[in-house]
């Protein structure tokens, strides 16, 4: 007997599904995405990029992969239910890069950090002041990219050579 899916808003899903094995995803889902990088030495997976897909997944990531091929090498995949609709996936994927804002690894290549319709939503608890930024401004923030570091230093050091 199959599985029942209980979730009103994603229907399938594929997480950590790495980049050779791209070509086996269905065309035509629609859905949101996560790009990860994996870390061999810490055996962890970084998130570096959140998007949407309206028409598919698989062109998407493909794109991404012809782009920014070195900066992720796993992705997730939640493919959404047929009725809904192409404003609800921007909502879903808007509500995950609000999340992700303040870091600095998955900020690094998403250009619109911030979901603006979260913000005008009413708050929960009436008069506090609503934080934008992050809570903790005495820190310093961590380097946007630090694989474009790496490589600046590679290739300065092949210079010197």
């Amino acid at each position: 007997m199959a599985k029942q899916n209980t979730l009103r808003l994603i229907k399938r899903a594929e997480e950590f599904l790495s980049v050779a094995e791209l070509h086996r995803l269905p065309a035509g889902m629609r859905g949101i995405y996560i790009l990860y990088r994996h870390r061999r030495r810490l055996d962890r997976y970084d998130v570096v990029y959140v998007g949407m897909a309206s028409s598919s997944i698989r062109v998407r990531v493909r794109s991404h992969r012809k782009k920014k091929a070195n900066l992720f090498t796993h992705c997730s995949i939640f493919e959404v239910w047929d009725n809904i609709t192409k404003a609800e996936i921007e909502e879903l994927e808007g509500l995950f890069r609000h999340f992700y804002r303040f870091d600095s690894r998955a900020s690094a290549l998403n250009r619109r950090r911030s979901y603006k319709k979260l913000k005008r939503i009413p708050q929960i608890v009436a008069g506090r002041r609503r934080r934008w930024k992050p809570p903790f401004p005495d820190t310093a923030p961590l380097p946007n990219n630090r694989s474009q570091r790496t490589r600046r230093k590679r290739r300065a050091a092949e210079a010197e050579r």
